[in-house]
C-alpha cells in the first residue's frame, strides 16, 4: 500500500497551527470556564477594591539658579547668558519633586505615617507612607507645555488629600529651591551685618573721642581754610575705602576660587561694582549649579561633566585675569589719591596747630561715617534682592481631578476575559509541545516511512476482546476486513503465511490485534493458528479461556509434540490456538532459540494457511526480534495517544538494520475525529445495526476451547 509520507527534517521544527486550534476548539468548554471564573473574581475584586481618584496638577517650575532681582538691580543679574540660565533642567526638578527626603517633608507635615487600627490602636510607620507615596506619586513633563511645565499626579482614595498632598509638596519643593537659590544673598547680608557691627563699633569710639578732643581743647568752631582743607581731605578718603573696598572683594573671589580644589563653590561677594567681572563671576556661577545639579542627580560620570569643566576652567582664567587688570587700575588711582593727599596737607603748615589736630581727627570721624553709610547702602540693597527672590516660585497653572482611576472596571474585566482566554490556551499550549505521543497521521507521517496498514477504532472494554465476527459489520470489524487486505497488499503479493505481531510498550493492544486480525482470516476460510508467544506476561491465555494449558513453553522443553499444543478455538471455524504453556519458563529469551522451533514451524506451515504470532514489545525485550527470522512479515501495533513518537524512531532502526521482515503498521485505539482515513465515528451506514447487537451483548462470556 504506497502513501505519501513528509520527510522529518523538513517538518521537525515546524509548528502545526491547524492542529493546535483543533485541540483549542475541543476544549471550548475549559475557555468559557476560566472566562467565567476570571470575570467572576474581577467583579469580586472591583467590589472589595478601595478605588483610587486621579488629581493632577500643572506647575511651571523655575530654574534652580539664583533668582533674578525684581524690585531692584542685582550686581550679577547683568550678565548676557540670563536667558540661557532661566530655563530648568526638567529631569532635575522631576528627580527633587520625587525624592524620598521632599515626600518625607510632605508626610511628616500631613502626619500621614500615623494610622489607626480598628482596634483603636495607634501605629506610625514613615517609611511605608512615604513608599506608599511614591508608588502613587508621577510627575512628568507636559509634551506640548514649553520648557519647565511639570504634570504633578497624585492617586489616593480621598481626591482632597491627594490634592493636599500635591499643595504641600509643590510648597515644600518652592521651599527647597528657595532656601538654595538664596544661599548667596544669605552670605552676603551675614558679611554685611559683620563688618556694619565693626565699624559702628569704631564710628562711636572715634566720635567719643571727637567730642571729647573739642571739650577738652574748647573749639567750638574752625576756620574756612580749615574746613575747605577738611572736606578736601575726606573726599580723598573716601575714595581711598572705596578702593580698599574693591580690593577686599578682589581678595575674597581670589580666595573662592583658590579653595575650590575640584569641588567648586558659588562665588558669594556682594557688591562688584566692575561689571565685566559681575559678567565672569554670574557665568562661573551659573556653571557651578549646572554641575551641582548633575552631580545632585547621581550622574557623576555624565557627558555633559567634561564640557561644563572646561568651560570652568576658562572662566576661571578670565577672572583672574580681569582680577589683574583691576587692580592695575585701582594702584593707578591709588597713587594719584596719595599725591592729592600729599598736596591737601602740606596746606596744614599755615595752620594752628589745635586746628590742625582737629582736622585729623575729624578726618577720621568722616572716614568712619562714609564707611558706615556706605556698608548700610550695601545691605539695603541685599535686603531688597532677598525680599524680591521670593516672589519668584513654582506657578501652579491648572488643576484637573478625574473620576475613579484605579482600578477602572472597563480595563479589569477586559484583562479578565483576556486572562481567562489565554490561560487555558497557554495550557493547552504547553501540553502540546511537550506532547510526544501519537496523535495525528502527521506523527506517524514525520516519523517513519513504513506503510499503514490497519487502522482500528477505539473498543470500550464493555465490548469482547473478539470483536471480528462472521455477522459482525460494526465499523471495527470493516477495518479489520480493510487490514486483512491490506496485509497482502503491503506485502506486494509475496508469501505472508507466518505473521508476527509486536509493539513498543506494554498496554498498545497487540494481543487484542493478533486474536481479531486471526478471527478475520479464518472467517475468509482460511485455516489461522494464533500463537501467542509473550512468554513473560501472556494474555490470550485469559481472554481465550486456555489458561494453564499446555503451549509453546512444554514443547520446547520436549515435553509434547506440535499435535497436542494445537487447539480448535470451538466458536470460531478455522480458528485454533497455541498457548504460552504452563509453567512459564524461567529464561524466555534463551528457550525461543531452542532447535525445536524449525520442528514447530515446518509443522505448522504445513496445516496452516496463516500463523500470527503474538510476541512481546520490542523496548522491553528482545524476543520479537529473535522470532522475525521465522516470520514472512511483521506488525508494528501503535495506539493511539498512548504510543510514543519515539517507538517508530526505533522501529525505523529496526528495519534499516533488517531485524524485522516486511514491517508494516497498525494503528489501534483511534479516537472518532483525529484525522484518520478510516475512523470517521460510527459511519458507513452501520451504525444502527452496530448499537442493537451491542444491546443483545453486554455481558461478556469467555470463548470455550475444545
Amino acid at each position: 500500500m504506497e502513501q505519501s509520507y513528509v520527510d522529518e527534517r523538513e517538518s521537525s521544527s515546524s509548528f502545526d497551527v491547524k492542529r493546535f486550534l483543533t485541540k483549542v476548539g475541543k476544549n471550548y468548554g475549559w475557555c468559557i470556564a476560566a472566562v467565567v471564573l476570571c470575570m467572576a473574581a474581577a467583579y469580586t475584586w472591583l467590589r472589595v477594591t478601595v478605588p483610587l481618584y486621579q488629581v493632577a496638577a500643572f506647575i511651571q517650575v523655575q530654574p534652580p539658579n539664583e533668582a533674578a532681582n525684581i524690585l531692584g538691580g542685582s550686581p550679577f543679574s547683568s550678565t548676557g547668558n540670563a536667558n540661557a540660565r532661566n530655563y530648568p533642567d526638567v529631569n532635575g526638578e522631576i528627580f527633587k519633586l520625587q525624592s524620598a527626603a521632599l515626600i518625607g517633608e510632605v508626610v511628616d507635615s500631613l502626619k500621614l505615617d500615623i494610622k489607626i487600627t480598628p482596634k483603636g490602636k495607634v501605629q506610625v510607620n514613615r517609611e511605608a507612607a512615604i513608599a506608599g507615596i511614591a508608588r502613587r506619586l508621577i510627575v512628568a513633563p507636559v509634551p506640548k507645555g514649553g520648557m519647565g511645565m511639570l504634570q504633578v499626579v497624585m492617586r489616593d482614595e480621598k481626591p482632597e488629600r491627594a490634592q493636599q498632598i500635591v499643595n504641600v509638596l509643590i510648597y515644600k519643593y518652592d521651599l527647597a529651591n528657595y532656601i538654595f537659590k538664596n544661599k548667596a544673598l544669605r552670605s552676603e547680608i551675614a558679611f554685611l551685618d559683620n563688618r556694619l557691627a565693626t565699624v559702628n563699633e569704631e564710628l562711636n569710639t572715634q566720635e567719643n573721642y571727637v567730642r571729647n578732643f573739642k571739650a577738652s581743647n574748647k573749639i567750638n568752631d574752625v576756620s574756612s581754610s580749615a574746613n575747605q582743607l577738611l572736606s578736601s581731605l575726606t573726599s580723598i578718603d573716601s575714595k581711598k575705602s572705596d578702593n580698599d573696598y574693591k580690593e577686599s572683594l578682589l581678595k575674597l573671589i581670589e580666595a573662592n576660587i583658590q579653595a575650590a580644589g575640584g569641588r567648586e563653590e558659588r562665588i558669594n561677594v556682594p557688591g562688584l561694582q566692575d561689571v565685566d567681572l559681575a559678567n565672569l563671576v554670574a557665568k562661573y556661577n551659573d556653571l557651578v549649579s549646572q554641575k551641582s545639579n548633575i552631580l545632585e542627580q547621581g550622574a557623576p560620570k555624565d557627558l555633559r561633566l567634561p564640557p561644563i569643566n572646561v568651560k570652568l576652567e576658562s572662566t576661571r582664567v578670565h577672572i583672574v585675569n580681569r582680577i589683574a587688570s583691576i587692580r592695575q587700575e585701582l594702584a593707578t588711582s591709588n597713587n594719584f589719591l596719595a599725591s592729592q593727599e600729599r598736596s591737601t596737607t602740606g596746606r596744614f603748615v599755615t595752620l594752628p596747630e589745635k586746628e590742625k589736630d582737629y582736622i585729623q581727627v575729624n578726618r577720621l570721624l568722616n572716614i568712619k561715617q562714609s564707611l558706615y553709610v556706605f556698608l548700610l547702602q550695601k545691605k539695603e540693597d541685599k535686603n531688597i534682592e532677598f525680599a524680591s527672590s521670593g516672589i519668584s516660585g513654582s506657578r501652579i497653572v491648572d488643576w484637573g481631578v478625574n473620576g475613579v482611576q484605579d482600578p477602572k472596571p472597563s480595563i479589569v474585566y477586559a484583562a479578565a476575559f483576556l486572562a481567562g482566554l489565554l490561560l487555558p490556551v497557554m495550557v493547552i499550549l504547553i501540553r502540546f509541545l511537550l506532547n510526544k505521543r501519537i496523535e495525528t497521521p502527521a506523527d506517524i507521517y514525520k516519523t517513519t516511512t513504513l506503510p499503514i496498514a490497519g487502522e482500528i477504532a477505539l473498543v470500550s472494554r464493555l465490548e469482547q476482546e473478539m470483536v471480528m465476527k462472521k455477522d459482525n459489520v460494526s465499523p471495527v470489524a470493516e477495518q479489520f476486513r480493510t487490514l486483512r487486505t491490506n496485509m497482502l497488499y503491503v506485502n506486494k503479493g509475496a508469501s505472508a503465511k507466518v505473521v508476527l505481531i509486536t509493539s513498543g510498550i506494554s498496554g498498545e493492544g497487540k494481543s487484542f490485534i493478533s486474536l481479531n486480525l486471526a478471527n478475520t482470516l479464518a472467517i475468509s476460510n482460511r485455516k489461522v493458528v494464533l500463537v501467542e508467544f509473550d512468554l513473560r506476561n501472556p494474555g490470550l491465555s485469559a481472554s481465550l479461556g486456555a489458561a494453564n494449558t499446555t503451549g509453546i513453553a512444554n514443547f520446547l522443553a520436549e515435553e509434547t509434540d506440535v499435535a497436542s499444543i494445537i487447539q480448535p478455538v470451538t466458536e470460531y471455524e478455522n480458528l485454533f490456538f497455541i498457548s504460552s504453556g504452563n509453567p512459564l519458563p524461567a529464561n524466555p529469551g534463551e528457550i525461543i532459540l531452542n532447535n525445536r522451533m524449525q520442528l514447530l514451524f515446518d509443522t505448522l506451515k504445513k496445516e496452516f494457511d496463516f500463523i500470527i504470532l503474538d510476541t512481546p514489545p520490542i523496548e522491553a525485550v528482545s524476543d520479537a526480534l529473535a522470532l522475525g527470522k521465522w516470520a514472512d512479515c511483521s506488525f508494528f501495533v501503535i495506539r493511539h495517544k498512548y504510543s510514543l513518537r519515539s517507538s517508530l524512531v526505533r522501529m525505523n532502526r529496526l528495519y534499516e538494520d533488517q531485524k524485522i521482515p516486511r514491517p508494516g503498521l497498525i494503528v489501534n485505539g483511534i479516537k472518532p475525529g483525529e484525522g484518520f482515513n478510516n475512523v470517521h465515528g460510527y459511519g458507513y451506514g452501520y451504525g444502527d445495526m452496530t448499537r442493537m447487537k451491542r444491546k443483545k451483548n453486554k455481558d461478556r462470556t469467555n470463548l470455550k476451547i475444545a
